[in-house]
């Protein structure tokens, strides 16, 4: 029985790319597309398919915000200003020296601080676009209603830690990252590099769920 994997994703660019990167290369499974859950879940039903596995993108369109505008500079700037910098990391960091942990423990907790709040604003921002970790966790909750013995995992460029613990808690089978890049030729190739590792794991995933129902 061909395997079917279902992907969501509200970007028409995610949409391609999986198609051009995936689907060329695995001529073996059959890929279904959609934007919604909802969209997806139609086409199935109509042509009488049975997914074997969803592959769900985390952050999407909600339609919650109705006008999204990206943050002017000098505003995001102001935004940024009380978020602490590497000369606050390394201020009086020679006072630990005395005992190694205690300073490598004291280094990595002022440096992730920076990080924990780099991620607060990039949430807060995000939701003002309209971007949200609610569009999957959505998708993922309707997949266990409809389909609650088919794997689902979530495939995701920009998930934070909090978003891993609800998906988790709503039994999410795998949180995968999108390959990272700063252009559309660096995703690309990046997604070429790790595209059969992926379709290895997400097989594999899929196996064990048909075991264990």
């Amino acid at each position: 029985m061909t395997p079917i994997f279902c992907f969501i994703d509200d970007s028409s660019f995610e949409i391609q790319l999986f198609k051009e990167v995936y689907e060329k290369h695995h001529i073996g499974t059959t890929f279904v597309y959609g934007t919604t859950f909802e969209e997806l879940h139609e086409h199935l039903q109509r042509n009488n398919l049975i997914p074997s596995l969803f592959i769900l993108d985390l952050y999407g369109r909600t339609s919650t915000v109705q006008n999204t505008e990206i943050p002017r500079q000098p505003a995001l700037n102001e935004k940024t200003r009380g978020i602490r910098t590497l000369n606050d990391v390394y201020s009086n960091l020679d006072a630990f020296r005395n005992d190694p942990d205690l300073q490598v423990n004291e280094y990595l907790k002022r440096l992730f601080s920076i990080i924990s709040a780099w991620r607060t604003l990039f949430s807060d921002i995000a939701s003002t676009l309209d971007q949200s970790p609610e569009y999957g966790i959505c998708n993922l909750k309707y997949v266990r209603e409809f389909y609650p013995d088919t794997a689902a995992v979530i495939y995701t460029r920009k998930g934070l830690f909090n978003d891993a613990i609800r998906l988790a808690e709503l039994g999410c089978d795998g949180i995968f990252m999108k390959p990272p890049g700063q252009t559309d030729d660096e995703i690309l190739a990046a997604t070429n590099a790790q595209r059969d590792d992926l379709m290895s794991k997400w097989s594999n995933i899929v196996k064990k769920t048909i075991k264990s129902r």
